[in-house]
């Protein structure tokens, strides 16, 4: 039926690049197939060898200069000006990764996320989009007696989230998903 994925809301003042905060999460059990996989399919990441690449020597070099939200040891018992570039080198990789990606506080709250579960890059979705291909695959899982009416409870509930944000009742910022876990 699809990998496990959780639907995340996010907001941005800066075009869904770089920071994302998180307004609503829901778990949406295995649903990237039919429509939904069809969606994720079409995002085009003709770019993702290399932002798998620059994430990861990111990771690496945030690794190496912090742990739990404080400098690491070896950090600790670095001068101040080698501390210093250490760290100018964590925030040129995270520019750069900022320009290209959303990322979001999801899985560890003192390090940013720029891939999913998988290590795969985040991809965002249009919530007109998700909510299209939510809908018929509701229909076709109703259709073929997978389920009865009114279908797959978890996609209900994505269809009412949805459009609670679509008329801006949790804030006026632009909202788009985020498929965790695709």
């Amino acid at each position: 039926m699809g990998y496990e994925t959780t639907a995340i809301f996010v907001s941005s003042n800066d075009d869904f690049k770089g920071y994302c905060g998180i307004q609503a999460t829901l778990d949406m059990g295995k649903i990237a197939y039919g429509k939904i996989a069809e969606l994720m399919s079409n995002i085009d990441r003709h770019d993702n060898a290399d932002l798998k690449v620059l994430e990861q020597e990111w990771k690496k070099q945030h690794e190496h200069c912090f742990i739990n939200g404080d400098y690491t040891p070896e950090l600790k018992a670095m001068d101040k000006g080698d501390r210093n570039i250490e760290i100018d080198k964590v925030f040129a990789l995270e520019n750069k990764l900022d320009k290209k990606l959303p990322c979001i506080f999801y899985q560890n709250g003192n390090m940013k996320d720029y891939t999913d579960r998988y290590g795969e890059p985040l991809m965002l979705v249009d919530l007109k989009d998700f909510r299209k291909a939510i809908i018929a695959d509701n229909k076709e899982l109703i259709s073929c007696g997978a389920f009865k009416e009114p279908g797959y409870r978890r996609l209900n509930m994505a269809v009412k989230m949805i459009d609670m944000f679509k008329e801006k009742i949790w804030g006026s910022q632009p909202v788009k998903v985020i498929l965790w876990g695709y």
